[in-house]
C-alpha cells in the first residue's frame, strides 16, 4: 500500500474489503472522494487513519471496485453505536462499583487498626 496526501470525503459510501488488512490487520475500508480535484474517485484506506495520534498511514487510489466488496448497512452502524453506548454505560457503572468498594477497603482498614489499637 502507498500513502497519499489527505483529502476529505465527507461521504457516507462505506465499504469494507474484508481481504485487503491494512498494517493494524484491519479490513481497509473504501471510499469515495469529493475533493474538486478527483471527484467521485475510490481510494482505499485504514479505518485508523482518522483517528488523533498515531494512525495507520495505509491509504491508496484504487481504479475500480473490488469483487469482495461488501455495503456497510445503516442497522449494522446503528447496531454498533448502540454496542457502545451500552459498553459506556456498564464502564461507568464499574467505575462507581470501584469507588465503592475503595471506600469499604478503607473502612475495613480504619477498623482493624482500631481493633489492633485497643485489643493490645
Amino acid at each position: 500500500m502507498s500513502s497519499g496526501s489527505r483529502i476529505s470525503t465527507g461521504s457516507s459510501n462505506h465499504r469494507v474489503a474484508k481481504e485487503v488488512l491494512c498494517d493494524c490487520k484491519l479490513p481497509t475500508r473504501i471510499r469515495t472522494s469529493k475533493t474538486k480535484d478527483n471527484p467521485g474517485k475510490n481510494f482505499r484506506m485504514c479505518p485508523n487513519s482518522l483517528k488523533l495520534g498515531e494512525k495507520c498511514k495505509v491509504w491508496e487510489w484504487i481504479d475500480e471496485e473490488p469483487e469482495n466488496m461488501k455495503p456497510i448497512a445503516e442497522d449494522t452502524l446503528s447496531d454498533v453505536a448502540d454496542y457502545l453506548i451500552q459498553v459506556l454505560e456498564d464502564v461507568t457503572s464499574v467505575r462507581e462499583e470501584v469507588k465503592q468498594l475503595k471506600v469499604m477497603v478503607c473502612v475495613l482498614i480504619m477498623l482493624v487498626i482500631v481493633k489492633v489499637m485497643f485489643s493490645g
